[in-house]
């Protein structure tokens, strides 16, 4: 379940260029004919809507249900029924308030060019982290009487990348919100964490010289600005487990295949010799499981030493730890215990804001899942896509989740629209369109809809 609020705190990008002032995309010479634009747009306008109660809704065939549906996203954009092309950019930003629930998570940086000596014809141009982005803006578009005359939008993570993902290197590999040391912190990965990256930085992403909050060493009492010695090849755009995106530099990262898991997070800070040299490991930093010195059974609890691997610079260091320093990550779910605990379930009617097995919806059947481990998710869907870290992106999904974690899936016009309890793997379950069922990301969530592999935008740890 997801309810979906215009947000004020929408940030993500918008720009919209016109080639050419013109006036309403309606606007025809006197005694012209329509054309084929003009038409669409009138066509548009002519849609609306009945209201219906919640009940007498749900008794209207599937078809009609998704073709009111259209029409009321669709209104939202142009109540007065009057598309125009000066109303362009207010129809953009539209799109963003009611598809980006939050644009710290995601890339979606658009622009629209009116093609000359057109009344309604465009170029979309940009960048998005998901292709609902690219397709929906696309067809809201068309719903609205525009031409799209070509969709140049694109698609993140660039397929010129040399690596898909990197480690953190130094203590604390910091995000920025352009390509430049001074520019305003938006977040940092501690040693040792995971990085998705989206592309390399560009020197049109530096657009402002003004110093940031957050520098090392800069801005306050009197502390000078740090030395800014880069350029923008220097850094990466990049994503982090939270879902924050900014821009990172290459020295402070280590290019990798794989998105690495950590098995452990350092509690103490810790001083290590490395190069002669005396280290300080911060807490927080992100460990990578070892051998044990010497078994377990000839230690106390308190006494046991674990050994851990942490990438440090351009190599590995191993760290032996007092068990006490660090709290090791432990799956909280095995696939048989998901399955037995949701077993009362079989045969249960999906039914919208159900929360017990009379009847539930998929976000209510996640939350269940947690609430016997004694956590309390929020109720929809949408509000449950922010919490714990993200494992894994898009098609990675199933090659890095793990019993128990959130999978999440988005709309045609890039809505989370829906969650489901991976098994492992491939396989997961949920509640969906009709019922609770057992399933693979590959299945469809109805005869009409795509795979939910390929809705799939990230799946989420809890624990």
């Amino acid at each position: 379940m997801s309810l979906y609020y215009p947000r004020n705190i929408v940030l993500c990008l918008i720009a919209v260029s016109l080639f050419a002032a013109a006036p309403s995309v309606l606007a025809q010479p006197a005694g012209s004919q329509p054309t084929q634009e003009s038409t669409r747009m009138s066509d548009a306008a002519s849609t609306n809507t009945d209201f219906l109660s919640d009940p007498d809704f749900r008794q209207l065939s599937r078809e009609e249900r998704r073709r009111r549906g259209q029409a009321s996203y669709i209104a939202r954009f142009e109540p007065t029924g009057k598309p125009s092309v000066e109303k362009l950019n207010d129809y953009m930003e539209k799109f963003v308030e009611i598809n980006v629930f939050d644009p710290r998570l995601f890339v979606c940086k658009l622009t629209a060019e009116r093609v000359p000596d057109t009344t309604g014809s465009v170029i979309l141009r940009g960048e998005v982290s998901a292709p609902q982005f690219k397709s929906g803006i696309e067809n809201t578009l068309k719903r609205l009487g525009f031409n799209v005359d070509k969709n140049e939008i694109a698609l993140l993570p660039s397929p010129d990348l040399v690596a898909p993902y990197a480690v953190s290197t130094t203590s604390a590999a910091t995000l920025r919100k352009e390509p430049r040391r001074n520019a305003e912190q938006v977040n940092s990965v501690p040693i040792g964490g995971g990085i998705r990256l989206l592309r390399a930085a560009r020197a049109e992403d530096v657009t402002t010289t003004a110093t940031g909050r957050g520098n090392r060493g800069g801005g306050r009492m009197g502390r000078r600005q740090p030395e800014d010695n880069t350029t923008p090849a220097d850094w990466f755009l990049a994503q982090t487990p939270e879902g924050y995106t900014g821009f990172v530099l290459n020295d402070e990262i280590r290019l990798l295949p794989e998105f690495v898991q950590p098995d452990a997070i350092l509690l103490v800070p810790t001083i290590i010799k490395h190069d002669d040299q005396a280290l300080t490991i911060p807490m927080g930093a992100l460990l990578h499981a070892g051998k044990e010195k010497t078994p377990r059974d000839q230690r106390t609890a308190e006494q046991q030493m674990l050994a851990f691997r942490l990438p440090l610079g351009k190599t590995n260091v191993t760290l032996s730890l007092p068990a006490a320093n660090v709290r090791q990550f432990h799956p909280v779910f095995t696939a048989e215990q998901i399955e037995a605990l949701v077993k009362p379930f079989d045969g249960t009617t999906y039914v919208w804001g159900g929360t017990t097995n009379d009847g539930i919806d998929c976000s209510g059947f996640s939350q269940f899942v947690y609430k016997s481990r004694g956590v309390f998710l929020p109720r929809d869907a949408v509000e449950q896509a922010i919490v714990g870290r993200i494992v894994a992106w898009g098609t990675d999904v199933e090659k890095y989740v793990q019993p128990g974690d959130l999978i999440f899936f988005l709309s045609d016009t890039g809505r989370v629209s829906h969650v489901a309890v991976s098994l492992g793997g491939d396989k997961i379950v949920h509640s969906s369109h009709d019922r609770v069922k057992y399933g693979t990301i590959a299945d469809q969530e109805d005869n009409e809809s795509p795979s939910l592999r390929t809705r799939a935008v990230f799946a989420r740890r809890v624990f």
